[in-house]
């Protein structure tokens, strides 16, 4: 027979998991930013430097300056998700010692009516949490693909015809 205790540790494993997944997927959501950020600039720089046909020191410096700003931020977004799976683990550690630990403190003539009333409820808790773990790590995956190919078509044929105006 599954305990309260077992059920809860389970649930809160999972919970754990969609927790670091939803981070996960914000970094690598933050990263394509960056780099979405960093072609932005580079065709800007290329779009001045073919129209200026000097100041090539200028240009290069400035995109120096952009490898450089949109390294930083990489590491910074690489800094903040591990902050954030670093708290993630001590919740998830802070949770489980009280859940589970609690559980073991309760007495044993109060453990057994609440195992009763609680078990129940624990199974479709665990499922829910599996459900919405599987989801998230659906969305990491989503998160990680690369873009259509016709995402970046449409972008070079929008710069071709700004250019043209």
């Amino acid at each position: 027979m599954q305990r309260v205790s077992t059920l809860s540790k389970d649930a809160l494993k999972h919970a754990r998991g969609t927790a670091r997944n939803v981070v996960e997927t914000y970094r690598l959501v933050a990263h394509r930013g960056v780099a979405l950020e960093r072609q932005a600039v580079s065709a800007g720089i290329g779009f001045v430097g073919a129209r200026l046909k000097t100041g090539g020191q200028v240009l290069a410096s400035f995109g120096r300056m952009n490898r450089d700003v949109t390294g930083f931020a990489a590491t910074v977004v690489d800094g903040a998700a591990g902050q954030a799976n670093a708290i993630v683990d001590g919740v998830a550690r802070v949770a489980e010692q009280i859940v589970v630990g609690g559980l073991g403190a309760v007495p044993p003539r109060i453990a057994r009516p609440l195992q009763t009333v609680t078990l129940p409820v624990m199974g479709p808790v665990r499922g829910l949490t599996l459900r919405i773990e599987g989801a998230s790590a659906r969305m990491v995956k989503r998160a990680g693909r690369k873009p259509r190919a016709g995402a970046a078509k449409r972008a070079k044929r929008t710069a071709r015809k700004s250019r043209a105006r």
